[in-house]
């Protein structure tokens, strides 16, 4: 009886060590069906900078420090210096390969952003001005447009706005009685005046009145939170009257455009700034003569075909 118990001691299997044995199958088995896909265990792991992470995530670069737009990106922009390595962040890969986001620091480095980027962002091709563009504002003007720099606060409503928001300009004209005075003057003496243009020398406004100044620009580098010039792009017609405006010291404002898709609204005709301008039709078709009579001659005002 006691040699029966021995020999079954001797044949038997120690219970850790079956346990032991039994767990290793396990995972050996889960390893098989992860590499067979079929599982979604995430079990097959990589390693970078020390971390561990699912073979389904991949690592993009992302920025290391705040950058404008019209920036060339640096390598300094993106290094770590904490962990002594480009920043980076693990994304599933399939989201990668979606949107196209930059793997490496050589896809980015040397580029030219076409927009703001915040600290720790990734990177995409929409991000970057086509290759080969200059850096600064000339690289952001959009083709046809002219750029200008104003002085904060100069514009009312300007400095609220930020990048690439679109806007007009109208601005405050004081007419000078003189003038009205002058014009009025001009057209009692044209006794051939038809009761038309004695209408419409009645309804031009005796005060202030707006003018469009600009119409579809565009804020090229924003004055919030930097305090200095905004830097506008405007259409090449309505450069020549915004710096008379600005140097004349009229009274400039401006209202923002919509940002929605697909809205585009068309310029309208020009308006001059001028005071007189209101008044120029009744002088284009007359002029000063003198008429004598005797000794005494007089000016008077004809119409120009006489």
């Amino acid at each position: 009886m006691a040699t029966a118990r021995r020999n079954r001691k001797a044949t038997g299997m120690n219970p850790f060590l079956a346990a032991v044995l039994v767990v290793i199958a396990i995972i050996g088995a889960l390893i098989t069906l992860e590499a067979t896909n079929t599982t979604n265990l995430g079990l097959k792991k990589l390693w970078s900078g020390g971390e561990v992470r699912a073979a389904n995530m991949m690592a993009v670069v992302v920025s290391m420090t705040p950058m404008e737009p019209g920036q060339r990106v640096t390598p300094e922009n993106l290094w770590n210096p904490a962990k002594e390595t480009y920043n980076h962040r693990f994304m599933d890969r399939d989201l990668v390969a979606r949107r196209e986001f930059a793997a490496s620091p050589q896809d980015v480095v040397g580029r030219v952003l076409a927009r703001p980027k915040s600290q720790s962002q990734a990177f995409v091709e929409g991000d970057f001005l086509p290759k080969g563009s200059p850096s600064g504002v000339s690289g952001l003007i959009p083709e046809g447009m002219i750029s200008l720099a104003i002085k904060p606060g100069r514009v009312g409503g300007l400095d609220l706005l930020g990048f690439q928001d679109r806007f007009d300009f109208r601005v405050i004209v004081e007419l000078d009685e003189s003038v009205r005075h002058m014009a009025e003057k001009v057209l009692d003496k044209r006794s051939y005046a038809s009761e038309a243009d004695r209408l419409k020398f009645s309804s031009i406004s005796q005060g202030p009145v707006q003018r469009h100044l600009v119409q579809e620009g565009m804020v090229i580098r924003p004055s919030k939170g930097r305090g200095g010039e905004v830097v506008v792009a405007l259409h090449p017609d309505d450069v020549e009257g915004t710096i008379d405006a600005l140097s004349s010291g009229l009274d400039i404002y401006c209202t923002a455009r919509t940002g929605a898709p697909g809205i585009k609204v068309s310029r309208v005709e020009h308006e001059s700034i001028d005071p007189m301008a209101d008044y120029i039709w009744m002088l284009e078709s007359i002029k000063e003569v003198e008429m004598i009579r005797g000794a005494e001659s007089e000016r008077t005002i004809v119409p120009s075909g006489e």
